[in-house]
């Protein structure tokens, strides 16, 4: 399914408030890894399991494996309950009126994990749990099911790659995915959906949808004790499996500059990409990463000098200890004439960096907003910066910011925010001449042909 939760949580940035909350961490015996958050001022509860699989774990004749194994974890029917009782409850019962059902539960497939989510009333979360618990103990795939879930799949896929933009981006996928692999399409490729077995997706889901390879979250207004002692006992007996260990996904820097230009069919628009493999080599090139892309990003959005009818309307970036990412830039350029000079002003902003050291009040503002993420505050209810967003949305989009965070970074707050504190003017430049450098930018132009 796709879901706008990702997007929507890079907009929104931390957000902080002094919102009373508590929170407690702990491991099943079964190796379940359980975060409670309890939060005040919340007058809902999320529910979110997130498996540590994803597109990286396809096989290559078999790409969009994962997404389908989403797709039939979320509406199979369990040893308890009916094919779709479990998505049509999560719908019937989320206490938002007039919400779009995919908004109060839903799922994504990303790069390197699956998450699955519900926004319920706090007198069904006992319910959730129970039904939560059930299904991580196993589903019942039907092959009427498995046959339209299927059909969905290639759908979305031919409906994603049908838009001009999502064509530039399949071949950019298609040439630089080993380099690249954080933006591999989770569509997969028609023709190995086409011959996926309903053991296919078993295998998987019996290999990756274990408590010893899962993270639950409950986050929001609930009884602590109530809630762990119900955990407890609905998850306690689920048989472990294999915790899923990966190897670091790497890149390859100065591997030689690229330039390469496409024509895109039905296209009234030009785009151009530019990207970095980037891989932070330690914990302090990766911080050094992160707040260059922050600190672009701002530029970008603020700069008055780029020219007109040109849009930023992509940056992408992922920097973890444990997997090697890029920095990745697309523009929108209406006019074919202004493509060189967006591309000229987008490299000189980039290479900054590396040239000149960033100004020390800068750093301190993005180590200071970096250290609040660290650390995960609560969300910032009563901000009227968020006014315009609905409740349920703040509030999953907050677990979903809590999920990634103890994905990437588990049990290292202090540690992070120890090595932030020594990052310096000097540091951040250092790493900007390793990466961000003309022997290792790779550009590509998609033209209308017009």
């Amino acid at each position: 399914m796709l879901n706008q939760l990702c997007s929507i949580v890079l907009l929104m940035g931390p957000l902080i408030t002094e919102a009373n909350s508590e929170e407690e961490k702990l491991v099943l015996g079964n190796k379940l890894k359980v975060v409670l958050r309890k939060i005040d001022k919340c007058e809902c509860v999320i529910v979110m399991l997130m498996f540590k699989a994803g597109i990286r774990d396809d096989q290559k004749d078999k790409r969009g494996l994962s997404h389908l194994a989403e797709h039939l974890y979320c509406y199979s029917a369990t040893k308890s309950f009916k094919e779709k009782e479990v998505w049509n409850y999560y719908i019937q019962n989320s206490g938002v009126k007039g919400a779009n059902p995919y908004e109060v539960s839903n799922a994504e497939t990303t790069h390197d994990f699956t998450y699955f989510y519900a926004v319920i009333r706090p007198d069904n979360l006992g319910t959730a749990l129970k039904m939560e618990a059930d299904r991580l103990n196993g589903i019942q795939i039907s092959p009427e099911l498995f046959k339209d879930e299927v059909g969905r799949a290639v759908s979305e896929m031919d409906n994603v790659r049908s838009r001009p933009l999502n064509k530039a981006l399949a071949i950019f996928d298609s040439m630089y995915d080993k380099e690249f692999p954080n933006l591999i399409s989770k569509c997969g490729e028609e023709d190995d959906l086409k011959t996926l077995k309903i053991e296919d997706v078993k295998d998987f889901i019996n290999k990756f949808y274990k408590p010893a390879n899962a993270t639950l979250l409950v986050i929001g207004g609930f009884d602590f004790d109530e809630v762990k002692n119900t955990i407890k006992e609905y998850f306690s007996d689920i048989p472990s499996g294999e915790q899923q260990e990966r190897a670091p996904v790497k890149t390859t820097i100065n591997s030689g500059a690229i330039e390469k230009s496409f024509e895109l069919e039905q296209a009234n628009t030009n785009y151009l990409t530019i990207t970095f493999p980037a891989g932070g080599d330690s914990l302090s090139e990766t911080l050094s990463l992160l707040i260059i892309n922050r600190l672009l990003f701002m530029q970008i959005q603020t700069d008055s000098n780029y020219p007109k009818d040109t849009y930023p309307i992509i940056e992408y970036s992922q920097f973890s200890k444990e997997d090697r990412g890029c920095l990745f830039i697309m523009w929108e350029i209406k006019n074919t004439k202004l493509l060189n000079e967006t591309k000229s002003r987008v490299l000189k902003s980039i290479f900054k960096y590396s040239e000149n050291p960033i100004p020390t009040d800068q750093l301190q503002q993005f180590k200071f907003m970096m250290s609040m993420e660290f650390k995960v505050q609560d969300p910032n209810f009563d901000n009227p910066a968020f006014a315009q967003i609905p409740f349920h949305l703040l509030i999953a989009n907050y677990a979903l910011q809590r999920a990634i965070f103890s994905y990437h970074y588990e049990d290292t707050s202090d540690e992070l925010i120890s090595e932030l504190d020594k990052m310096t003017v000097e540091s951040i430049q250092s790493t900007a001449k390793k990466y961000l450098t003309s022997k290792n930018v790779k550009t590509f132009i998609f033209t209308t042909g017009k």
